[in-house]
């Protein structure tokens, strides 16, 4: 199937389609940004069809690239992302399109939990790799890239040189850390000092928002006046 065709028939036939209140379009850059860079050539487009289209894309690149190629998994990605509802493009997928974005995403970010070979996470990561098993062994480094590793770790505490890895070093701060004094309602100033204030905000709170007041507006003028945070103050009179 000739999908770079049918891609560019439905981008053309959309050329003319104008947003308006009758029907909800998208607009779709027919040039990916994240393949061609920021460009003005964008279509409107229906929800099911801006779908189509990215998973359109996702197939051509698949085809040309191939499935680990960066341009696939970054059309992979947008495919997934077009299964995303949120309040400026609200979406309710049928089940086969959502079925199709979850395959896409297992094929290309698969769960570390289910499987165990995953170069990422897996027995395959080369974090983990010694020897032969490891990409880099074999390979030797020129005296232009030796001597660039040598000047960016020039002035660093490296290996023994480094005071955290002495033992009394790590003694001292693990003792500092389980000495420290933690904060709590009882030693934490500003919300010490909010208790003792409540009901004099509230009723001060009262009596503002009767002469019309907005609660914004009130924070930001008495917060000072407490030495607390405007939003310390909001979440005392809004709250239950």
């Amino acid at each position: 199937m000739n999908y770079l065709r049918i891609y560019i028939n439905l981008c053309k036939s959309r050329m003319e389609e104008i947003k308006s209140n009758d029907v909800y379009r998208e607009s779709h850059h027919v040039f990916p940004i994240s393949i061609f860079g920021k460009n003005d050539r964008t279509v409107n487009l229906t929800p099911r069809e801006h779908y189509i289209a990215h998973l359109l894309l996702y197939k051509i690149c698949e085809n040309r690239y191939g499935e680990k190629h960066g341009y696939t998994k970054k059309m992979a990605n947008a495919v997934i992302m077009m299964t995303n509802d949120n309040y400026k493009t609200p979406r309710i997928l049928p089940s086969r399109y959502y079925e199709q974005a979850r395959n896409i995403w297992r094929k290309h970010w698969t769960n570390p939990v289910s499987d165990i070979n995953n170069r990422r996470y897996g027995k395959d990561n080369h974090m983990y790799q010694i020897g032969e098993k490891h990409p880099l062994y074999g390979t030797t480094r020129t005296e232009d890239t030796k001597r660039k590793i040598s000047l960016a770790n020039k002035g660093k505490l490296l290996g023994d040189k480094n005071p955290s890895k002495r033992e009394d070093v790590r003694k001292k701060i693990s003792e500092s850390w389980k000495n420290r004094k933690k904060i709590t309602r009882d030693n934490n100033k500003r919300s010490k000092l909010l208790e003792k204030q409540v009901t004099e905000i509230l009723e001060l709170w009262k009596e503002e928002k009767e002469k019309g007041m907005s609660g914004y507006r009130f924070c930001r003028k008495y917060n000072k006046q407490y030495n607390v945070t405007p939003s310390a103050i909001s979440n005392l009179i809004y709250r239950k």
